[in-house]
């Protein structure tokens, strides 16, 4: 903590004298521009402000009120307009560029355009949306903590004008100075992953395959027939197809393509780049081992039933609904049941290993017992699965219909062990529930007294400063 702390300190102070060294270079500046900016507010009878871009570059706004809403003109340190006429919107980018913006009168919408600080305009104020994306070389970068790998990128400007007048919303990369698009959709961007892009159109269907994977500079890594993308820190990029009902198929592919150039359709349960082994492996069917995808091999994807197919959607409770009824007596039928009475108690048992986990902590004891409903979970449920998913497993393996040696019952009995292990110790499980509730309880209940005895002592400060300061503007007086 008081690492942290004198981290925090340094951090504030580099801040603070930053900005405050910024604040003696602008009164500098004023001081030496003084005639320049009595000029300024007399021709254009708006308030003259002095500011610094983030690259040391010093500019001037000037701002007057129209109808009591604010708007600018913005002017170089020497007084010569960045854009002729006054905004209702600006922002200071680096690179000496500004994004200015006028409202529309129609639809009340900001259209922004780009200007740098020699005055030139980069783009016309008729875009709803524009990022500026830097050249970057291939390679692996940190988003959100976590490592991905990119392709090389050229600088750009990712634009998009909103849907209007019956039109669709549509998209431009245009080069960095401006002057050339060099790709061009239809539809409107969401960043992704802070170097990649999703193109999807203005409305989406639910399950629609209808979204596109853009790298930064706009090129299209997969085309707008997807439901969505999941990026690997791998490199391996997965493009997800929906079927009607709801279930997701997977393909994909190396970003880097001096890695692997096979494209993986999207037909499999999942797909995933082994980075250890060097190759791209495949999953048919939910559960199932992983195998290594051969481009050579025509897969074809087939259900045995709905039954089958509910699992891959993760519906384990409709599984054992249909197997139960409409799908009795399917020799599969226990496989499917037992595996979905897994999944079903794997998750509650992962809500209480969280709860158990949160309540002997040392700083968020007390949200389990102040936040209940976020920590629930249901005892019954997990002891209740895991008995019938041994039950089904069982019945299963002792089927006489399939060969003892058949995958699928060497995988019974794998899972059966399993959850055999797990139902074990549920019991110590609880029993640690308990008394970590108990203990978290007992910590609470001084945590809320400490901060009651807090409070009664701020009160207490406060109501000291007001009586001293009723008595020093009262004389003491009654």
């Amino acid at each position: 903590m008081t690492i942290l702390k004198n981290i925090l300190i340094v951090l504030l102070l580099a801040v603070c004298t930053t900005a405050f060294c910024q604040k003696e270079e602008i009164n500098a500046f004023e001081k030496q521009n003084k005639d320049l900016l009595k000029q300024l507010k007399k021709d254009f009878q708006a308030k003259p402000e002095v500011n610094m871009t983030k690259d040391g570059y010093f500019y001037i706004v000037l701002t007057k009120k129209d109808n009591k809403v604010s708007r600018f003109m913005l002017r170089d340190e020497s007084g010569a307009p960045l854009h002729d006429g006054f905004i209702d919107k600006y922002q200071s980018i680096s690179g000496g560029y500004f994004f200015i913006g006028i409202k529309e009168t129609a639809s009340n919408l900001i259209q922004y355009g780009v200007v740098n600080l020699k005055g030139s305009q980069i783009l016309p104020m008729r875009f709803h949306y524009i990022s500026h994306r830097l050249a970057c070389e291939a390679g692996t970068y940190t988003n959100s903590s976590s490592n991905y790998w990119r392709p090389a990128s050229e600088e750009v400007w990712a634009t998009t004008v909103y849907a209007h007048n019956g039109a669709p919303s549509h998209t431009v990369f245009y080069s960095a100075d401006g002057t050339r698009a060099i790709h061009e959709y239809d539809g409107k961007i969401e960043e992704y992953k802070g170097a990649y892009w999703k193109l999807k159109p203005d409305k989406s269907a639910t399950n629609a395959n209808d979204k596109a994977l853009l790298t930064n500079d706009g090129n299209i890594i997969f085309p707008q027939q997807y439901y969505g993308f999941f990026i690997e820190s791998s490199g391996m990029a997965n493009c997800i197809k929906s079927e009607s009902d709801g279930l997701k198929l997977y393909g994909g592919k190396m970003l880097d393509s001096s890695i692997s150039t096979v494209e993986v359709p999207a037909i499999f349960n999942d797909v995933t780049y082994n980075k250890t082994e060097k190759n791209i492996k495949i999953k048919i069917h939910r559960d199932e081992d992983y195998q290594v995808y051969d481009p050579g091999t025509s897969y074809t994807l087939s259900f045995k039933d709905n039954g089958e197919r509910l699992f891959d959607r993760g519906m384990y409770k409709d599984v054992i609904t249909f197997y139960e009824g409409e799908g009795y007596g399917k020799p599969w039928g226990d496989l499917y049941m037992g595996l979905a009475a897994k999944h079903i108690a794997d998750a509650e048992q992962t809500k209480m290993n969280n709860c158990i986990k949160t309540l002997k902590s040392n700083n968020e004891y007390w949200l389990p017992i102040k936040n209940p409903d976020k920590y629930h979970f249901d005892a019954g449920t997990i002891s209740g699965m895991y008995t019938s998913s041994m039950i089904y497993l069982e019945k299963y393996i002792n089927n006489t219909n399939v060969a003892d040696d058949d995958p699928t019952k060497v995988r019974a009995r794998k899972v059966r062990g399993q959850v055999a292990t797990s139902k074990n110790t549920f019991s110590s499980k609880l029993e640690e529930y308990g008394v970590a509730l108990r203990t978290a309880t007992t910590k609470n209940v001084q945590r809320e007294a400490n901060i009651a005895q807090q409070q009664a002592q701020q009160q207490k400060a406060t109501n000291d400063l007001v009586n001293s300061l009723t008595n020093l503007l009262t004389g003491g007086k009654k």
